[in-house]
């Protein structure tokens, strides 16, 4: 927690994620968008070359390395939250819909800014569990974007994909991590509280659309 990195550092780190955030559309179109995916190498390429779905969802990724990082368990939190992302795509693109992602994602961001802002080391399986349901709300709400240069594709060519893309969010996640890493507490809380506000939020919007229907 108390450890800093040269500003240097700091400063290649971010032209990293400038590159990658402004890159993505090149990268897509040199991957072939709209080419049937169905070897296990082509769809590794897409995945790679498709880091991003969406300035959201880079800030979703950006926001989850930070506060694994903040939390003090970064690699157990980023790995839960990306394997919880390529699961909820792979099981909307099989059946168009994953149910409860509304309360998952509510849930997740309250969770796990009370954690943070708690001021405790959670255990592994506790965060692992809550950054796993962050992942699932990640998936659940860009999964057009994460799939759409996805064109009918064959169980080899998904799976590649899904690893090329995880591992760009890994990438991505790892680099907001190590960039949060001499963050002061008081900056910590102040993170934290924000992203439990969001959560809340998030859940009053739901109740209120919910009534609405």
């Amino acid at each position: 927690m108390g450890r800093t990195f040269p500003v240097d550092l700091r400063m290649r780190l971010a032209a990293l994620l400038f590159f990658v955030m402004t890159a993505s559309p090149a990268l897509a179109l040199v991957a072939g968008t709209g080419v049937p995916t169905e070897t296990v190498g082509y769809g590794i390429m897409k995945g790679l070359a498709h880091p991003v779905a969406g300035f959201e969802h880079l800030l979703f990724v950006l926001a989850a390395g930070a506060a694994a990082a903040l939390a003090g368990q970064a690699l157990p939190g980023i790995l839960s939250w990306v394997a919880g992302m390529t699961a909820a795509s792979l099981v909307i693109l099989q059946s168009g819909d994953l149910p409860v992602q509304q309360v998952l994602g509510g849930g997740a961001l309250v969770l796990i800014g009370g954690l943070i802002a708690s001021g405790r080391r959670p255990s592994v399986p506790r965060l692992a569990i809550v950054f796993f349901l962050g992942g699932v709300l990640q998936g659940a709400i860009f999964s057009a974007g994460i799939l759409g240069p996805l064109t009918t594709p064959g169980p080899a060519g998904l799976a590649g994909y899904l690893a090329g893309f995880a591992a760009t969010q890994a990438l991505i996640a790892c680099t907001a991590a190590l960039l949060a890493a001499g963050v002061r507490p008081l900056s910590v809380r102040l993170a934290s509280a924000a992203m439990l506000s969001a959560g809340v939020l998030l859940c009053f919007e739901m109740a209120e659309a919910a009534l609405a229907g």
